[in-house]
């Protein structure tokens, strides 16, 4: 017996093996009396048929068998058990979260609160439920942010009877959705009455008969463990048990840019509606299902032989890789790297990299601002010119006016010299009147009687003549003097219209000069503008190098100085590729780290940017004539996709890797249509190697950059 059974070695359960092994046996024990193997005969159907059955049977006891080892493990719910043997709870569902702005569309005379759990319609039937609360006062319109997470709250009765570790089933899941587990850090948004008392969510029940219990978010469908006494506190009989839990979409519960906008239902707010303006500026991350076999595997031994302290590098790369948070979501990928030198240090690399978008930034903003200033000098320069023309035609108005001056000064002496003329033609009169008068007395002296001599009155006659002489002159000298006033009239009226149009230039001239001011004010409040940002370049730098000074402070004070832990972390975004976690899952791993790190480490989360190396790739792909063009080109772009997607930290990206889903070379099914392609990964990527791989450092991981897929046809006659 104990020969066969070395010579089967229990090693071989195939049907080949259990058949050859029972043909052989019936010609060694039993030749004398059976030798019908023809293959038609009865004796080898029974045999196909009991090798048949012992083949399946050995199949599902391998299975069994495997099942109830981590490593070999091919059931999630087995390694879910076994990780639990372990201490090592697999994580569950994580919801996504995100930002959004809320503002009044019209102001109230009454407060309005954004109640926690406020619902939130997000694409394709999402709902997003709020996780903080906030308050509007009376008028206040101003946008207000608040935090969201994909799911929505969901309640579940139950009645203790009393019995030690009682398991009830959680059957009202939405379909589609998970139970959101208990974070790493203990988090939970789950809650628990047996009656009138709050039990508290442990990841694994722990020893003492508190008021605890356990969802086990990983079974189908999802459980409510309570203890028996030891472990746990035992529901009294009875009493009524009230769950409370947060159902999410897990990685299908993202959303991009601008799209929730609105409530699930509307907020009314004593009875009056409330309209709100709802956008969400930033997509969704941080969502993830339930954590996948293989990470389970790899998961669950480390933690375990880490016996609750981070003391290698695997160490921590495990932690941060299992690390959930229920409100900020879950790590996608994470890298444990001791730090040697600069090169390897991530943080000081993101920091550098900042400091560059920094400066690269505010190059647009000063070229923007040197493009306003000469702008603003060009229009200060026409303004210059337009005001100097107006000065010249001002000064030619001016002469203008002085000739009109002399012109009336000129009239003005003939009036006053036909004035003097009238004057002396009347002193004339006068003195001829008084030679009359005198002639009149000698008369009346002379002549006794009371007629005039013909010879007194050709007297009298000369001297009527000669004063109706000097009164024609008069009057001559006088029209003439009125003439010469018209004229000064008319120089006037001409004066009065110079000096209107002076005024004008005048005005055009002010005009002129308050846009200059304008102009200057332009140019000072842009130089003010480029002040600012020159100080805020400072102030960043400042910032940047304060930081990089402390980080770099943290441990090389220490006298071991080469005990830097740098954890670079990345998460998903609503596309399924990586991205920089939000600072509120940053700062929670960071937490939980310190909290597990060996006391003479200084570890570091880095979540950046700088991680990421977008790979920037040329296609060039040859179309067979018959298939369509854009068809061809997007499954080439999806394909190259699929190879971009959940890549690890300092893996290099190589061109065979881009190659092997397209073309035929690399014995893999090419797509349809393609004959041929040919790949670049563009220098602008990163590192290049002599062969066109792109490489990375340890810290850093590739993801997606820009796919230019061009087309040639190739027709089927030139290949033959």
């Amino acid at each position: 017996m104990a020969s066969e059974l070395v010579r089967v070695q229990y090693a071989g359960f195939d049907f080949n093996t259990h058949s050859d092994e029972i043909l052989a046996r019936l010609q060694v024990n039993f030749a004398e009396v059976y030798n019908d193997f023809s293959v038609s005969s009865l004796g080898i159907m029974l045999i196909d048929v009991f090798s048949f059955g012992l083949d399946t049977l050995s199949f599902y006891l391998d299975r069994r068998a495997t099942d109830n080892f981590l490593s070999t493990a091919r059931v999630r719910s087995s390694a879910v058990r076994l990780a639990r043997q372990l201490g090592y709870k697999a994580g569950s569902a994580t919801a996504s979260s995100v930002d959004v702005t809320v503002s009044l569309a019209t102001a109230q005379i009454f407060p309005v609160t954004i109640p926690l759990g406020l619902q939130f319609r997000g694409p394709n039937g999402l709902i997003f439920e709020a996780q903080e609360s906030v308050t509007f006062s009376a008028g206040d319109t101003s946008p207000k942010t608040i935090t969201l997470s994909e799911g929505e709250t969901v309640t579940a009765s139950f009645t203790s009877d009393g019995t030690a570790n009682q398991v009830f089933q959680v059957g009202n899941v939405p379909t589609g959705k998970f139970i959101l587990g208990a974070g790493t850090l203990g988090i939970s948004q789950t809650s628990v009455f047996v009656g009138p008392e709050e039990y508290i969510e442990n990841e694994l029940l722990l020893f003492g008969n508190t008021a605890q219990y356990e969802l086990g978010h990983n079974d189908d469908p999802p459980t409510l463990r309570f203890g028996d006494s030891v472990a746990g506190k035992i529901p009294p009989a009875g009493s009524g048990i009230q769950l409370t839990f947060f159902a999410t979409s897990g990685v299908s519960g993202q959303a991009t840019t601008g799209t929730i906008t609105k409530l699930v239902t509307p907020l009314v707010v004593g009875f009056t509606a409330v309209d709100l303006v709802i956008n969400n500026p930033s997509g969704t991350g941080g969502g993830s299902d339930p954590e996948t076999l293989a990470n389970i595997k790899v998961n669950a031994p480390t933690v375990f032989k880490s016996r609750g302290v981070n003391i290698t590098g695997e160490d921590y790369e495990a932690r941060a890789k299992s690390f959930v948070d229920p409100i900020f979501g879950a790590i996608a990928v994470a890298r444990a790297v001791t730090v040697r030198g600069s090169a390897e240090d991530a943080f000081l690399n993101s920091k550098l990299s900042d400091i560059r978008a920094a400066s690269s930034d505010v190059e647009p903003t000063v070229d923007a601002a040197v493009v306003e200033i000469t702008a603003s000098s060009d229009a200060i320069t026409t303004s210059i010119t337009s005001a100097i023309l107006n000065d010249d035609l001002l000064q030619a108005s001016l002469t203008t006016i002085d000739t009109e001056e002399n012109s009336v000064t000129e009239s003005n002496n003939n009036v006053r010299v036909a004035f003097g003329v009238a004057q002396a033609s009347s002193t004339g009169l006068a003195t001829e009147v008084s030679k009359l008068q005198t002639q009149i007395l000698a008369l009346e002296a002379a002549s006794a009687s009371d007629g005039i001599s013909p010879a007194t009155k050709t007297v009298f006659d000369n001297i009527i003549a000669a004063i109706t002489g000097r009164n024609v002159e008069i009057g001559n000298q006088v029209a003439t003097g009125l003439a010469d006033v018209d004229s000064m009239t008319t120089s006037l009226t001409s004066i009065n219209s110079e000096i209107v149009a002076a005024e004008d230039l005048r005005t055009v001239v002010r005009a002129d000069i308050d846009q200059i001011q304008v102009d200057n004010l332009a140019i000072s409040t842009t130089a003010a503008t480029l002040s600012s940002d020159v100080n805020d370049i400072g102030s960043a730098v400042n910032s940047l190098t304060a930081e990089i000074s402390t980080h770099v402070d943290a441990f090389l004070s220490d006298e071991c100085k080469s005990n830097l832990i740098e954890v670079p972390v990345l998460t998903l975004d609503s596309e399924g590729f990586y991205a920089v976690p939000t600072f509120g899952l940053q700062r929670s791993l960071q937490s939980f780290l310190d909290s597990k790190k060996e006391v003479t480490q200084v570890v570091k989360v880095v979540g950046s940017s700088a991680l990421l190396v977008p790979a920037n790739v040329n296609v060039e792909v040859g179309i067979l004539t018959g298939f369509n063009e854009a068809t061809v080109r997007s499954q080439v772009e999806a394909a190259i996709l699929g190879v971009l997607r959940g890549r690890k930290f300092g893996v290099t990206l190589h061109l065979s890797e881009l190659c092997a889903p397209i073309a035929p070379a690399q014995g893999c099914t090419k797509i349809d249509g393609v004959e041929y392609v040919n790949i670049e990964i563009l220098e602008s990527s990163g590192t290049l190697d002599a062969k066109g791989n792109l490489l990375v450092r340890n810290s850093e991981v590739v993801t997606r950059g820009t796919i230019a897929v061009t087309s040639v046809i190739v027709e089927v006659s030139a290949l033959t």
